[in-house]
């Protein structure tokens, strides 16, 4: 049997002064759940599997 296929969602993100939402990596990376955070607080590139949606 083959194995399963994993998907992983990547792409970029950004934090939201307006709505307060200032350290937006660090909320994705401390959930544990995301693959990679890299960058800086105001913009980073985020990876997180399909199964952690």
């Amino acid at each position: 049997m083959p194995d399963a296929i994993k998907i992983t969602y990547q792409g970029s993100a950004r934090g939201c002064n307006t709505v307060g939402v200032k350290e937006f990596k660090s909320l994705c990376a401390e959930t544990g759940l995301c693959e990679y955070c890299t960058g800086h607080e105001g913009a980073f590139g985020l990876g997180i599997d399909e199964d952690n949606i």
